[in-house]
């Protein structure tokens, strides 16, 4: 046990020495990010569910930024633990569904059975997420971060036609058979143009800084509730969402600077 101790002080003083000073290091975050994640939308509580709608659901890759400080309330040479709020942490990712009763509407003149979409929109904001960093030093330059943030998620989610079936639509019909069409859409697919969910989230990654830029990857957990928001508004019936939850998980990689 004394070895280990004597070997513990004796790497703990060589990278003191070899590290110097580090000051405080508190700063500005800014990362930029690119990954998979939060794609099935809102209103999934089972995984039956997104089975069955992955099918249907074609998401492309998510991007966001987020904006962060930190406060060092312990940094010696080698090592320090920091205060960390992440002020607002921003991401979309857009994604095609497939439209329910697709084989009804396909058989209309003029409407493609491609253009039987929907062009999905999804928005994930979190704001004021608290938490700790743990950085270890190597020298002057290198560091390694390791993370961990709490805090509330709202989900957005805008759902409209695609352009071609709305083009197809508007080009190709009189007003009669427009209007009957559209009221066929809402009535096989009951979803207002924008659903909200309210939730919170867990993040944890590691970041690797060299000077001012820091390169790294985290992965975000949660759940997050759909709300009745703007429902009564569209005269859509909240019921069939009342007990309806989204996942918030996500994994994503990032580049950023650190100031």
């Amino acid at each position: 046990m004394k070895k280990i101790i004597f070997l513990f002080v004796s790497l703990a003083v060589s990278l003191s020495s070899f590290a110097g000073g580090q000051g405080e290091d508190n700063g500005l975050g800014l990362k930029v990010y690119g990954g998979f994640g939060e794609q099935f939308g809102i209103g999934l509580e089972n995984k039956a569910e997104i089975k069955g709608m992955s099918d249907l659901y074609k998401a492309k890759p998510q991007i966001g930024l987020s904006l962060d400080n930190r406060w060092y309330f312990l940094n010696p040479a080698f090592m320090g633990l920091a205060l960390n709020a992440r002020w607002v942490d921003f991401s979309y990712d857009k994604a095609d569904y497939k439209m329910q009763g697709a084989d009804f509407f396909s058989q209309i003149p003029s409407i493609d059975e491609d253009y039987l979409t929907y062009d999905v929109n999804n928005f994930s904001i979190d704001a004021l997420n608290l938490g700790l960093i743990f950085t270890i030093y190597f020298n002057d330059l290198l560091a390694l971060d390791a993370f961990y943030n709490i805090g509330p998620s709202i989900l957005i989610q805008n759902i409209d036609i695609s352009d071609k079936l709305e083009n197809a639509i508007e080009n190709n019909l009189d007003g009669v058979a427009e209007e009957k069409v559209e009221d066929a859409i809402d009535k096989f697919n009951p979803y207002p143009d924008n659903l909200f969910a309210f939730g919170v989230n867990h993040k944890a990654g590691l970041a690797l800084r060299i000077g001012i830029f820091q390169i790294g990857a985290e992965a975000k957990i949660g759940k997050a509730k759909v709300m009745d928001w703007g429902f009564e508004d569209e005269g859509v019936d909240f019921a069939p969402f009342e007990n309806h939850h989204s996942k918030l998980n996500s994994l994503r990689a990032f580049i950023g600077f650190k100031f």
